[in-house]
């Protein structure tokens, strides 16, 4: 197989998944340094974004709570007081939502020695040794006795199944970060961008990680492909020691022929959509970014601009991109940008439902550019 320039240090240069949430089994045999999802809605696009969180963070149970929070996967169940209490559907991760014994996912790439297995075993009584005091008295366990045991390098470790009680916040000690399988192997750093707009909490968290640096240049650089040379300078203010809303941090754009600098969210949809996409590619150096449904917020005009950011920063900062997408223009865009990047590889996939889970139909860049050339259906 011919290497792409850029694609042999690929964090996942293949990607196999099988068991987890719709996905039956779905293998790519080559991903890219950006890799674009399309197809039908419900085929798996989301769930395979979902696949590349899971097995950045190693299977942390921080990841996998905002998973099944973010597709509000819960049921009902009592606490010791006999009071109704939300617990996480751990179901909703298996295919055929099977919660038994032997059930299992696997992620990573076609190699089987770098894959990541989730295994549902039984619970034994040396489990809860291990688990800390938080957990023993605060956690709901399900009441079949089992847990969640997490494969990986030929390594393992074990997590219970439930949620912490209605009163008891997620803990921020030893259980929220439940660490490595070893040292030897840690979390690859994933940021994660859903389909709506970025807020300003987290907008204003990453610009601090920017600011005054050389990746500050790149952010600013990104808003100009969307808006022109009129973007002079990109800053924050605010301060959050206030509990006031008009005096929250926010980000703001000093424009040309405009006296004094005006909220970024005046500039549109669009603004936002730049921004918070170039201030997560520059959060996520050496990692992945995921991104749903990227085409939000983006004119078809500027589609190509779009892309041609992701793909520059992408390349500069050693990040892989994954991403989905709906839309016919930004899959044209995806694909004139690709192909006038010779250096970085950009790649299609299109997902089709099969019997046995999930097919995969793979363009590689000049594929995908005859494909658009002439109007053939490729989402």
């Amino acid at each position: 197989m011919t290497m792409v320039a850029g694609s042999s240090n690929l964090h996942l240069p293949s990607l196999s998944v099988s068991g987890l949430r719709g996905v039956g089994k779905v293998l790519i045999s080559q991903l890219g340094r950006v890799t674009l999802f399309a197809g039908k809605n419900g085929v798996g696009k989301t769930t395979l974004l979902e696949a590349v969180r899971i097995y950045a963070s190693r299977s942390e149970y921080s990841v996998l709570e905002q998973i099944l929070q973010g597709r509000e996967e819960f049921v009902t169940t009592l606490d010791e007081d006999g009071h109704e209490l939300l617990i996480h559907d751990w179901r909703s991760l298996f295919h055929g939502r099977a919660l038994k014994a032997g059930t299992s996912i696997s992620i990573g790439p076609e190699i089987t020695d770098q894959k990541l297995n989730i295994k549902i075993a039984k619970r034994r009584k040396e489990d809860s040794e291990q688990w800390s005091r938080e957990i023993r008295e605060n956690f709901v366990f399900l009441e079949n006795d089992l847990k969640l045991v997490i494969e990986y390098d030929k390594e393992n470790r074990s997590i219970p199944m439930g949620s912490f009680g209605r009163r008891t916040r997620f803990p921020s000690g030893p259980y929220r970060k439940s660490g490595p399988l070893t040292s030897g192997t840690p979390e690859i750093k994933c940021v994660s961008l859903d389909p709506g707009l970025l807020d300003n909490a987290s907008m204003v968290r990453f610009w601090d990680n920017v600011a005054l640096t050389d990746n500050e240049q790149d952010v600013v650089a990104a808003l100009r492909l969307g808006f022109g040379d009129r973007v002079e300078r990109v800053a924050v203010v605010g301060d959050d020691t206030r509990h006031s809303y008009n005096r929250a941090r926010r980000v703001i754009v000093k424009v040309q022929d405009q006296q004094s600098p005006i909220p970024l969210r005046s500039l549109g949809e669009g603004a936002v959509r730049f921004l918070g996409v170039a201030l997560a590619l520059t959060n996520s150096t050496d990692g992945f970014l995921v991104i749903d449904e990227a085409e939000n917020g983006i004119h078809h005009t500027v589609q190509r601009d779009f892309w041609n950011m992701v793909l520059e920063i992408a390349h500069k900062k050693n990040i892989q991109v994954f991403a989905t997408t709906h839309s016919w223009d930004c899959v044209v865009g995806f694909a004139q940008a690709s192909k006038a990047r010779k250096d970085v590889d950009g790649r299609l996939v299109r997902l089709e439902s099969e019997d046995d889970g999930v097919r995969a139909v793979e363009y590689p860049e000049d594929q995908l550019h005859t494909a658009t050339e002439q109007h053939i259906e490729v989402r």
